[in-house]
């Protein structure tokens, strides 16, 4: 996939399959929040996605407390992100906080040792097929111009998602 980062079209249905047949696999999270210090605030954003799927959920629920993604448990963060991109790619949301927090996550310098550790716990639990779906996002995300006045944020993100996979594949993580 890197060899068509600046030439290839993805649509909605291609990445939707892909994010569903990732969540098909998945497994609802023993553990939602990643803090015993959250605010009530924070508790409450979180676990609104508790007991959720897709189908219960609109881009808005997301956008509305899109700094869920802070508060989860690493676990939870790789079990509800898929979800949450399904939920708007669904809808054909483009412009949103939510999708600003996640790339300001993956916008990152290519030596991993710099990398802090609310990063790597969260997005080293991803295996390569839901690395390769979020790389889709990305290319969907750049399709519908949201890179328009930042493409070294994309290849950056790209860029990450890449290194995460390799490491997967050093040691032999599928």
């Amino acid at each position: 996939m890197e060899e068509c980062w600046t030439m290839c079209r993805v649509t909605t249905k291609i990445v939707l399959d892909k994010l569903n047949k990732v969540l098909s696999k998945k497994k609802r999270p023993e553990k939602l929040v990643g803090s015993n210090e959250l605010t009530d605030d924070e508790m409450q954003e979180a676990f609104f996605f508790a007991d959720k799927n897709k189908e219960e959920l609109s881009c808005n629920d997301i956008e509305q407390r899109y700094e869920a993604v802070y508060w989860f448990s690493s676990e939870a963060f790789c079990y509800y992100l898929p979800m949450m991109l399904y939920v708007c790619i669904k809808e054909e949301k483009v412009e949103l906080l939510f999708y600003d927090v996640i790339i300001d996550m993956l916008d990152r310098q290519s030596n991993i040792k710099y990398w802090d550790d609310f990063f790597t716990t969260r997005w080293r639990c991803f295996s390569t097929e839901e690395i390769e779906s979020i790389k889709l996002w990305l290319l969907w995300l750049k399709d519908k111009g949201y890179f328009r006045n930042n493409t070294t944020t994309f290849e950056r993100s790209m860029k990450t998602l890449d290194l995460l996979k390799q490491q997967k594949t050093e040691f032999g993580v599928k």
